[in-house]
């Protein structure tokens, strides 16, 4: 799969999963995203599980000004490819 379509998968999972009561209430705290759309850490760890790790991957999600998107990236990063 490209890796333009697996952004587009993941980004359609996460607007599934959305939780705008989660969402709104992270934003009345202060947590400012382009897009926040409330997924639960849970659930953001299924949807990881699915894809393997990838450094292409896990760097187009960092770069999506998205919470679930970042958070994404952390899970899918190789452990190898971090930096000290």
């Amino acid at each position: 799969m490209e890796l333009a379509e697996e952004l587009k998968n993941i980004k359609t999972q996460l607007r599934l999963s959305m939780n705008g009561v989660a969402s709104a209430s992270m934003r009345e705290k202060g947590l400012s995203y382009k897009l926040n759309f409330g997924v639960e850490l849970p659930r953001l760890k299924s949807i990881a599980s699915t894809y393997t790790k990838d450094h292409e991957l896990a760097q187009a999600l960092w770069k999506e000004n998205i919470r679930e998107c970042k958070i994404l990236a952390g899970l899918l990063q190789p452990v190898d490819s971090f930096f000290p």
